[in-house]
């Protein structure tokens, strides 16, 4: 797929997804909480990072609610000076400040870890197929960030009308090991945790 291609199925793919009602963005919110929860994932003391959604992105709020329910620990990424993510413990009315990108990040660092350090990475996606390739927005940190690593267990978050036929991956793309929807878990690639 070329870049071109890339930037036009993100273009499409935004359009589309900015068109959702509110309430069609909050039911689709409420089955992915409820996927997540079926999937036996969640355990007390569990590392799961999530993203601040971006208004075209699936609400993520009632995903983390769920997480926190169930003893999980809730964190969202920070942008690194490598050009990659750390990972900052959140919770519900913690303090934040907004990056370059206009992103909330949590203002408290001293919680930061790797991705390697967490079980779940929660991934905020354009698009996906079902060999787990994943298109991002662009910026390439998410790939960057896992690139070589073998954990955590990689989870696209999405709705189900961002599933595409194929996605032609690049060189540097990492695969998911599945993909959470309003409908369905679906397991894309194999995990085993280390």
């Amino acid at each position: 797929m070329s870049t071109d291609d890339r930037a036009t199925l993100r273009r499409q793919m935004r359009a589309k997804l900015r068109a959702f009602a509110p309430e069609v963005r909050m039911r689709a919110a409420a089955g992915v909480a409820r996927q997540l929860d079926q999937t036996g994932w969640l355990k007390p003391g569990l590392k799961v990072a999530g993203f601040w959604s971006l208004p075209y992105e699936l609400p993520m709020l009632i995903a983390q609610v769920g997480i926190e329910k169930a003893g999980a620990q809730y964190f969202l990424p920070i942008l690194h000076a490598d050009q990659t993510l750390r990972f900052a413990r959140f919770k519900a009315g913690d303090a934040v400040r907004v990056n370059r990108f206009g992103i909330p990040e949590p203002l408290a660092t001293e919680s930061a870890c790797t991705a390697a350090d967490l079980d779940v990475i929660l991934m905020p996606l354009t698009a996906f197929d079902r060999q787990g390739n994943r298109l991002g927005s662009g910026g390439g940190w998410y790939d960057r960030t896992l690139a070589g690593s073998t954990a955590p267990r990689r989870v696209g978050v999405a709705y189900a009308a961002q599933e595409v036929p194929a996605l032609v991956p690049a060189a540097w793309d990492v695969p998911l090991h599945h993909v959470l929807t309003e409908q369905t878990c679906l397991a894309c690639q194999p995990f085993s945790a280390p």
